[in-house]
């Protein structure tokens, strides 16, 4: 897959392309082994690939939005698919990865209701609650099925994420849209987050869809980082 960053989407978007003891934390499962990686993970094993380093481009892109006298700040962004529910999974496990490995504890947390699609890149079961993987300094959490879909649509993700009290300094959701009845609910489920980066499939998705999604996103005041195309 190849990653092309855009701005056409919103013109005022920014220019698109960045522990305590675990008997402390509230619903964390253990990590799974690292024998169990999707090779898919590129990013778990080599970081100068060309898919990873343009997630390093993207990464250096959001965290320069929260950095300060070279001081990095805690954040959230939403990693937002249309019409690349698929590519979005792989994108967001990959970024995440890239995030985690420059030394800053990163939640990454599956929004797709419906099912986690994230989960599989590191050899965990979808499970609501956050769960260690086999690379240092990330987390991955999920929907939880039908129980998890009724949580979300009651608590914002970002609210949720502070259930489990980890030490960490960026989170990331991965969250695919279906149609503007969707926009509405995903921007009302990423209530509290800083910034949103949004993934399109070249030739495929449409300005209309687009542009409804950064209208929704602009209601709850949260920022278009950029778009990517894929």
């Amino acid at each position: 897959m190849r990653i092309r960053s855009s701005n056409w989407a919103d013109d005022n978007a920014a220019p698109a392309p960045v522990p305590p003891d675990h008997a402390e934390r509230t619903g964390v499962a253990p990590p799974a082994s690292a024998a169990q990686v999707d090779p898919a993970l590129v990013a778990a094993f080599d970081l100068e690939s060309p898919y990873v380093v343009a997630l390093r481009t993207v990464r250096s892109r959001i965290v320069q939005r929260h950095a300060t006298d070279d001081t990095q700040q805690s954040f959230s962004c939403a990693l937002i698919g249309l019409d690349c529910e698929e590519e979005l999974a792989a994108f967001a496990a990959n970024l995440a990865v890239v995030m985690a490995r420059m030394q800053t504890p990163t939640l990454l947390i599956d929004g797709n209701l419906s099912r986690a699609a994230v989960h599989p890149y590191f050899g965990l079961s979808d499970r609501t609650e956050a769960q260690g993987t086999p690379i240092p300094n990330l987390w991955v959490a999920g929907s939880g099925g039908a129980t998890g879909q009724a949580a979300l649509e009651q608590r914002p993700i970002l609210e949720r994420s502070y259930d489990w009290n980890l030490p960490v300094s960026q989170t990331l959701a991965a969250l695919s849209v279906q149609g503007a009845a969707s926009a509405a609910s995903i921007a009302a489920a990423l209530a509290g987050f800083d910034q949103a980066v949004l993934l399109l499939r070249k030739n495929v998705t449409g300005r209309r869809a687009a542009r409804q999604m950064i209208d929704r996103l602009d209601e709850r005041r949260i920022a278009i980082t950029g778009t990517v195309l894929v």
